[in-house]
């Protein structure tokens, strides 16, 4: 799945800073150990730590790293930090996706056929429920558009 061991843990880190809390070397390290099931080296987890985009995280104290930002209140900061990190899951997921499905299809043994279907049906239900989950949160936007509550 993952085309390094740094870019593993580099996705790890990011779902544990994910909540925007200080984090120290301690716990990611003993964080990164458990989701790989691997012994993985300190200086390995530091090496992916310092890879991370610096605009994004903090590391001003001395053994911690924090995730920056927060959800922005007003509303056009709002919708703009939404567009952008919607868009870059959407564009995350889209290479993510390219490089797994790029393969010769000719070189695929017939007896896996039926994996790779179901594989593929797996995936088309996974799509169908995040568009289901994008539908729903803007169906959601337009019930409580403040600009319906204005009175003229």
């Amino acid at each position: 799945m993952f085309k390094s061991q740094c870019e593993e843990i580099r996705f790890h880190l990011t779902m544990l800073l994910g909540d925007g809390k200080p984090h120290t070397t301690a716990e990611c390290n003993e964080y990164i150990r458990h989701k790989t099931g691997r012994d993985v080296r300190a200086n390995t987890i530091q090496y992916a730590m310092r890879s991370l985009d610096n605009r994004k995280y903090n590391r001003d104290v001395r053994g911690t790293i924090q995730r920056i930002g927060s959800v922005p209140t007003d509303s056009l900061a709002l919708s703009q930090w939404l567009e952008e990190h919607i868009m870059d899951a959407a564009d995350e997921f889209n290479m993510k996706l390219r490089d797994i499905c790029t393969f010769n299809l000719m070189q695929v043994p017939t007896d896996e056929y039926e994996e790779l279907t179901l594989i593929c049906e797996k995936a088309r239900t996974f799509l169908d429920s995040v568009s289901v989950d994008i539908q729903d949160f803007c169906s959601a936007l337009q019930r409580e558009d403040p600009s319906e509550d204005e009175v003229p």
